[in-house]
């Protein structure tokens, strides 16, 4: 209604005097009155000017409204014993308090009670907590005796409470410590178990040799004197001497010469072996010829040529021998460096390329994975199922994995001793993202080898951790 009647203004300019429907107000000079027009208003300055102003039909409606409201909240309050109307904030505030006190009284009430409640009434509360005294008593007094004394009231029972909550706690952590150490010991005990048995197989496997040897030992010594035997072995270990001997010159030849010459050199061996043999066959015809010949000439003269013929024949055959026990020395050496470097390869392939692809998902997804060549190169690289070449890779791929080949090397002889990993001014084709995974790869690689990386640029390798930097500029001076 206020804001849909029309209101009058009056701001007095200086002291004066104004009546309000027959009423005379004075007004200070600056003083500003608002008068709402609800019905007509006659505003005089006596002798000067009469006002009068009517609120017209919105303020007569509005007033309508207001005082049918008015009569309808006496009455709702006269329902309740409300007389005036100012009194009801009163009343509701104070209702508001009862419903507080009410509220904390059941809160009290629940926590003091607790399971107790009201049943019976007052009556029926009192008997529930007779019984709990009577039981409280009884337990009392069939208590067994040497137990632990009863608390003389409920604070110490709870303070009692709290330290033996704190002592089952401690308990409870001695517990578990204990059985971390007996999962620590029983982890030790398979541990062992298993080496017992490794151990073990190995023990029988030597018994088994050793039997071997001895059976082998009785059957030479029923066929041959254990004179004969040791003669033999002295031969054969200067036999073994001497292919050992030829096996560390073939290997040092092997060393300078490597796999593709050292085929050519047992290609030659061989030539040379065949040829050698038919010399020999030829030896041994033109041999056949001469003793015809000295039959028909009768050994005139002949005894000092056989002499020479025999000697010449010794020494071919001598010759022939060392040149045969070379070339099966050379042939057995490349047999068996063959052999041993397939060995070495197969047994480095899958740990050089799980680790590989262990390191390699520190910056690519976790589906990455690698194929390796015998010689244990990067083949090809397969992520989400695509399989890339490894030629075909980007410069950036190219780089980041032969790095992470370089790591895997390193780390895969860590525990031999290992060798330090050098890099000189590497991953300049790498992105921002990319070289932070490198310096992870790096930063696990060097918990295990020794990393060296000469850089100008020692921003890109900026996370590995941890490092020793060395400012090569500071040592010059």
């Amino acid at each position: 209604r206020d804001s849909a009647i029309p209101r009058v203004r009056l701001d007095a300019a200086a002291p004066c005097g104004v009546a309000l429907n027959g009423v005379v107000t004075r007004l200070a000079a600056g003083e500003t009155r608002d008068v709402p027009v609800t019905e007509p208003v006659t505003i005089e300055m006596p002798g000067l000017l009469s006002l009068t102003v009517t609120a017209g039909d919105g303020g007569e409606r509005f007033d309508e409204l207001l005082t049918r409201a008015d009569e309808r909240l006496r009455h709702v309050l006269a329902a309740y014993g409300i007389e005036d109307p100012g009194e009801a904030p009163r009343l509701l505030e104070r209702r508001r308090d009862a419903l507080r006190a009410i509220a904390d009284h059941d809160r009290v009430e629940e926590e003091n009670l607790r399971d107790l409640v009201y049943s019976g009434g007052a009556g029926g509360l009192v008997e529930r907590i007779l019984g709990l005294e009577d039981r409280v008593a009884a337990y009392a007094r069939n208590r067994t005796e040497g137990g632990i004394a009863l608390p003389l009231n409920l604070d110490l029972a709870k303070l009692e409470r709290d330290n033996a909550e704190e002592a089952h706690g401690a308990i409870a952590q001695a517990c578990r410590e204990a059985e971390a150490a007996w999962n620590a010991a029983e982890a030790a005990r398979r541990r062992a178990r298993d080496e017992r048995l490794r151990l073990e197989a190995e023990k029988n496997a030597v018994e088994r040799e050793s039997a071997r040897l001895r059976r082998s030992l009785e059957e030479l010594r029923r066929g041959m004197a254990d004179r004969d035997l040791e003669k033999a072995f002295a031969d054969a270990d200067a036999a073994c001497s001497d292919a050992s001997r030829a096996v560390a010159v073939i290997e040092a030849e092997l060393r300078e010469l490597g796999p593709e010459l050292a085929r050519d050199r047992l290609a030659t061996l061989r030539a040379a072996l065949a040829k050698t043999i038919a010399e020999k066959a030829e030896t041994r015809n033109r041999l056949a010829g001469l003793e015809v010949e000295l039959e028909i000439l009768g050994g005139n003269g002949l005894d000092e040529k056989l002499a020479e013929a025999e000697i010449d024949l010794e020494y071919k055959t001598r010759r022939l021998g060392a040149e045969l026990r070379r070339a099966e020395a050379a042939k057995l050496l490349y047999e068996v460096v063959s052999e041993a470097r397939e060995r070495s390869q197969q047994a480095y392939l899958v740990p050089l390329k799980n680790r590989i692809e262990e390191l390699a998902r520190s910056i690519y997804a976790t589906s990455v994975s690698v194929e390796l060549t015998p010689d244990l190169r990067i083949a090809s690289r397969t992520m989400n199922g695509k399989a890339v070449v490894f030629s075909q890779l980007s410069g950036g791929a190219r780089e980041q994995f032969s790095l992470i080949h370089r790591a895997a090397c390193s780390l895969a002889v860590s525990r031999d001793g290992g060798v330090p990993l050098i890099l000189d001014d590497a991953l300049g084709y790498s992105d921002a993202e990319r070289l932070i995974g490198m310096n992870e790869v790096l930063s696990r690689a060097a918990q295990k080898c020794q990393i060296i990386i000469l850089t100008c640029m020692p921003s890109r390798y900026g996370y590995i951790q941890p490092a020793a930097r060395i400012n090569m500029e500071e040592l010059m001076r």
